[in-house]
């Protein structure tokens, strides 16, 4: 009896295991760190993805390829669908999404490359509607176009894969469901975090040897002080640190993107422009203005070779430099 039961607890858990079997035989679990092949689903040069869509119910996301003398960048527009607090007793007014524009330099070429090049980890097939559930694709994070000048690609993007950080795709193509590399489509479910460029300058800070300082019709020239970090003096005395100066640039150096702005209905004037160089060329400039916008509070706001747009930045720091220019071109 007690030799029956054994067998009967044997064939159980093999058929629990090959039903498991069965089930997973779907899916993918990708444990971190693990090595995994990637096959390209499409792959062209980076240079012909003229922009990139993400549609979801809540966002949308469009990046746009843009060239210009400095190089290649981007200009992303996110819309965001505004929650809904609750049913309402009187007639509901349309709803009107937020937009958010901003440019984009280095995450947006990574993104550019990750979709001119498609990684897929593993193809899973066509599947039945009924299975849809099982990979997200009931209800899909988003569509996914790519537009490759003379073609566009369109994904659904389904859940993302577990453990692993990628997602379950359909390809509209083809009509089978894939396993995706995970970043490029992470890149655009956080636009807003991810793409938004912070850096005011494509340069390393270190290879300018020479700034030129404007403020209030006064103009004074600046160049580094050979082996000594972050320390700056007048052309005559090459050697001789000005601390004040030295203190203000390297400020001025610490100044980050918060937010963008295409333009102003008055066009600002500057409070200051600083050229950058090096021993032969120009590296880049920035401009600093106060704008006072209408009863909000006055701000900050820069232009550089790298941001071209106007970008706002932290008041208290812009405040500081803007208060100590006057005694560095004294």
């Amino acid at each position: 009896m007690k030799r029956s039961w054994g067998i009967w607890v044997h064939a159980g858990l093999l058929g629990t295991a090959m039903g498991l079997a069965w089930y997973m035989s779907g899916r993918v679990d990708e444990p971190a760190g693990a090595a995994t092949s990637s096959v390209d689903l499409w792959k062209v040069d980076a240079d012909l993805v003229r922009s990139v869509t993400l549609d979801s119910i809540e966002h949308h996301v469009l990046v746009e390829s843009k060239r210009d003398k400095v190089g290649r960048y981007a200009v992303v527009t996110i819309e965001t669908q505004p929650k809904i607090a609750g049913p309402d007793a009187g007639a509901a007014l349309p709803a009107i999404p937020s937009k958010k524009r901003m440019i984009s330099v280095d995450a947006a070429e990574k993104l550019f490359e990750g979709m001119a090049r498609f990684r897929t980890l593993r193809t899973i097939g066509k599947l039945e509607s009924k299975r849809n559930s099982e990979f997200g694709l009931d209800k899909p994070t988003g569509t996914l176009k790519v537009d490759l000048g003379n073609r566009t690609r369109v994904l659904t993007v389904g859940a993302s894969t577990p453990g692993g950080g990628n997602y379950y795709v359909r390809d509209d193509q083809s009509g089978l469901v894939q396993v995706a590399v995970g970043e490029p489509i992470s890149i655009l479910q956080y636009a807003e975090a991810r793409l938004a460029e912070r850096d005011l300058h494509g340069f390393k800070f270190d290879d300018a040897v020479r700034i030129a300082i404007q403020v209030g019709g006064k103009r004074r020239q600046l160049v580094r002080v050979t082996g000594k970090a972050n320390a700056w003096a007048d052309p005559a005395k090459t050697t001789l640190q000005d601390e004040t100066a030295s203190n203000w640039v390297t400020k001025l150096a610490q100044l980050r993107v918060t937010a963008y702005e295409e333009k102003y209905q008055n066009t600002p004037v500057p409070i200051l422009r600083v050229e950058y160089g090096d021993e032969k060329t120009s590296l880049g400039y920035i401009e600093l203005f106060r704008v006072a916008d209408g009863a909000d509070p006055a701000k900050y706001i820069v232009k550089t070779e790298r941001s071209r747009w106007f970008a706002e930045v932290v008041k208290s720091q812009a405040e500081q430099i803007d208060k100590d220019a006057a005694l560095v071109v004294k």
